[in-house]
């Protein structure tokens, strides 16, 4: 229908009013075809599994987004705070709009607190980008543990990244994962060439070791000999620096 070069972009490639110098041609096709009310899909159409796995543990926790936003504090300490916890980080992780973690326990903050402050709300964008993150698996923890699997490939042992994959392993409880992590971690201190590095990714295990009980992770055996090696290796590339 337009067959001139267009000063503005095509307005269904971004959300918001029409930008100036949209082709008046186009203004027109945008009246006709919006309006103020938002469409369903029928029920009989096909989605991916993730959205009714999501929909249904949202449910289940009565964690279901509305229009207003709504504040959620979170007790770690208890089991159905510390599963809800799991599962809006798993979100968080996958990138849904409308989970937005406020504060709560982070390793390596002594005052941290024991709560968890979410805030929840309906968004425009949050079916579309599940149908997205059902790419990554069918339920939210396959999505979430896979989102994950990627990120440790992209890794490629860097020490700082790995450690903070383990925090993220653990706060969205996938032991699995976190074992596997943690596995590398083990390996890659003994080699880590920088100290700043091995700086950042020991004050993340710390945090978990010493100061996080609630993530599950306080006094973990070979998380205790990853710092001592961590120690050790760090003393190693201190004493190349005052050398140089």
């Amino acid at each position: 229908l337009v067959k001139d070069a267009l000063d503005a972009p095509l307005p269904w490639s971004y959300r918001g009013p029409l930008r100036p110098h949209t082709d008046p041609l186009l203004v027109e096709v945008v009246a006709a075809f919006s309006g103020e009310r938002s469409g369903r899909l029928d029920p009989q159409t096909p989605r991916p599994p993730l959205l009714a796995d999501v929909a249904a543990w949202l449910a289940a926790h009565d964690l279901e987004p509305a229009r207003a936003v709504r504040s959620v504090q979170l007790d770690r300490i208890a089991e159905n705070g510390r599963e809800k916890s799991r599962g809006l980080h798993r979100l968080r992780i996958l990138g849904i709009p409308g989970f937005q973690w406020l504060s709560g326990p982070t390793p390596g903050q002594e005052e941290a607190g024991l709560t968890e402050v979410w805030e929840i709300a309906d968004r425009f964008e949050r079916e579309s980008a599940l149908i997205e993150a059902a790419a990554w698996g069918a339920t939210l923890a396959a999505a979430a543990a896979a989102r994950l699997e990627e990120a440790l490939l992209d890794a490629q042992g860097r020490l700082a990244a790995l450690a903070g994959l383990l925090v993220e392993a653990v706060r969205v409880g996938l032991d699995g994962l976190g074992d596997r992590v943690l596995e590398q971690v083990a390996r890659e201190v003994h080699r880590e060439p920088s100290f700043v590095e091995l700086g950042a990714a020991t004050e993340r295990l710390t945090g978990l070791w010493r100061h996080d009980p609630l993530l599950g992770a306080r006094g973990a055996r070979q998380l205790g000999v990853i710092l001592e090696a961590a120690f050790d290796r760090g003393l190693w590339l201190l004493e190349g620096l005052q050398g140089a």
